[in-house]
C-alpha cells in the first residue's frame, strides 16, 4: 500500500457531510497523485484487489453523499 493510497483513504473516511463538493475539490490533488503514482491494476493480485476495492468504496461514498444530477445542467 502506497503513501498516496493511505492519504486518500484517510481523508475519505473523515469527509464532512456538507459541503461535500468543496471537500471533493480539496481532495483533487490527492486523487490526482493516486492516479499519477499508483498502478491500480498491479500484477500483485492482493494489491490489485485492495486498490480496486478502495476505488469502489470511494465511489459508493460519493454516490451516497453527493447526488450529481443537479450538476449535469452545468456541463
Amino acid at each position: 500500500v502506497t503513501l498516496q493510497e493511505k492519504e486518500l483513504f484517510s481523508l475519505l473516511k473523515t469527509l464532512p457531510h456538507e459541503p461535500l463538493l468543496a471537500a471533493l475539490l480539496d481532495l483533487k490533488p490527492k486523487i490526482d497523485a493516486l492516479f499519477d503514482n499508483v498502478h491500480i491494476n498491479d500484477p500483485d493480485k492482493a494489491l490489485k484487489e485492495n486498490r480496486q476495492q478502495m476505488l469502489w468504496t470511494s465511489s459508493q461514498l460519493f454516490e451516497k453523499r453527493l447526488n450529481p444530477t443537479p450538476l449535469l445542467g452545468l456541463l
